[in-house]
């Protein structure tokens, strides 16, 4: 006799239910289970419409949304990194141009008076 039928067997002899087919409890269970969290879930949310997994589907649209804010702040973050950075650059290059002119004058100063004194 294969495993199913000797299930169905003792079933039939504990439930006392001739009609009884192995799978016929965990059935039960689970629809007992679905029904109570559907009257919790309504309970709890004060909607009578709630069905189990509403609050998941809003949880993770939730959190969709806040990918999404994440996501555009950390584009706003590079961006103005990155200009800060080209500002910064920007900057830099300035003094150094300013630097270099003073050096060229300095230099040609320099010159005029090694000239000036024949070296």
């Amino acid at each position: 006799m294969q495993l199913k039928g000797l299930a169905d067997k003792l079933g039939k002899k504990l439930t006392g239910n001739d009609d009884y087919e192995f799978g016929d409890i965990t059935k039960k269970a689970a629809t007992t289970v679905h029904d109570n969290a559907e009257e919790v879930g309504k309970e709890l949310t004060g909607d009578a419409k709630y069905k189990p997994g509403d609050l998941t589907k809003g949880a993770a649209k939730e959190a969709d949304k806040a990918a999404d804010v994440l996501a555009k702040e950390s584009e706003q973050l590079k961006e103005a990194a990155k200009n800060k950075l080209g500002d910064l650059t920007k900057g830099g290059a300035k003094e150094a141009d300013k630097a270099g002119d003073v050096l060229g004058k300095e230099s040609e100063q320099l010159k005029e008076a090694a000239d000036a004194t024949g070296n």
